[in-house]
């Protein structure tokens, strides 16, 4: 929900691109939706086309950068100190810092320990948008 609420944030010569799951199912309101319609072939592919991805600490913040794309790193339950970070500088880290249960574990887990999952929750869209566009100053 804040991934589609955030591509509302953004101009409208941009076209919001979701790679991942749509918990709700609903439809969208603007972008083009590739959720589970690619392999890793083609993700890689479609990712290469691409001039900035924002995504969870994930394997695909990784591929972007080894392709040299621009990416926006959004932090939770992790957090960048246990090394996973993209490689390379051209990019930015997206994070609640002021979370002391932070880190949770090493690869985030699908709930959370302390029932509030503020680590993500705590992110608005706005939040995201106000860094990623530090990136591009």
């Amino acid at each position: 929900e804040n991934f589609e609420s955030f591509a509302e944030l953004l101009p409208e010569d941009f076209t919001p691109v979701y790679l991942g799951t749509n918990p709700s199912e609903k439809q969208l309101e603007r972008g083009l939706s590739f959720e589970g319609k690619t392999n890793v072939k083609d993700l890689i592919a479609l990712v290469s086309l691409m001039d900035f991805l924002i995504s969870n600490d994930s394997g695909i913040i990784h591929i972007a950068a080894a392709l040299g794309i621009g990416v926006g790193a959004i932090f939770g339950p992790t957090v960048p100190a246990l090394g996973f970070t993209p490689f390379g500088s051209r990019h930015v880290i997206i994070e609640n810092k002021d979370l002391k249960c932070r880190p949770c574990s090493l690869h985030g887990p699908r709930t959370c320990p302390k029932k509030h999952f503020k680590c993500m929750l705590d992110i608005s869209p706005e939040d995201v948008l106000m860094q990623v566009k530090k990136f591009f100053e």
